[in-house]
């Protein structure tokens, strides 16, 4: 399956959303300051991030800054935290081992009702 990249976008002021949205495809949208959007090839990242009303352009994994992280809502916070988590491995005790590797204990067994 091919996976499409997504950029999210966070505006300084939310009438530049709408006047930019002709230029990508909005994904999923939180409110009128932050979007997902897909990333198209004909538009550079850093070209997103030098246009007006555009405060930051994250891609997976990546942070937001401080200065732009202030000035969001609390909903809004929610949503670009969970982005941010989208490029960060997993780090779980046993990852990819065997379900009854040394060490570990094997699941518990079905209850019956």
């Amino acid at each position: 399956m091919l996976e499409r990249s997504e950029l999210m976008l966070v505006f300084s002021v939310g009438d530049a959303a709408r006047e930019l949205r002709g230029r990508f495809r909005v994904a999923q949208q939180v409110s009128p300051r932050v979007v997902l959007v897909e990333a198209v090839d004909d538009l550079s990242k850093q070209e997103l991030q030098t246009m007006i009303g555009v405060d930051a352009v994250l891609g997976a994994g990546e942070s937001l800054p401080s200065r732009v992280r202030q000035t969001l809502t609390p909903t809004e916070e929610v949503f670009v935290d969970a982005f941010e988590q989208r490029g960060r491995g997993k780090e779980r005790p046993g990852e990819g081992l065997s379900w009854d590797a040394e060490g570990f204990l094997p699941p518990d067994k079905p209850k019956k009702d």
